[in-house]
């Protein structure tokens, strides 16, 4: 049997799941959307004024969404440790 990858349209059995952080980005107004099957902040209202305050003076970025992969098949724990 075959191990899959789930990203870019493979097979992965999982459901969009929230971010680590969604309660507090929620409470900031932020507008959520979906990559690969997992949720993502788009902004919080005005876009162009947070790329302004980003670049001007500093950023925080939630990219606890980069950190899934879902394997799936009798070989992964093969697959994995090579």
């Amino acid at each position: 049997m075959a191990t899959y990858v789930g990203c870019y349209g493979l097979y992965c059995p999982i459901q969009m799941s929230p971010l680590s952080l969604h309660e507090f980005h929620r409470r900031l107004n932020a507008q959520f959307s979906e990559v690969n099957r997992m949720e993502v902040v788009e902004h919080y209202g005005d876009p162009p004024a947070e790329h302004a305050a980003f670049r001007d003076s500093a950023g925080v970025l939630d990219l606890s969404f980069r950190s899934r992969l879902c394997l799936a098949g009798a070989d992964r724990q093969k697959f994995l440790n090579g």
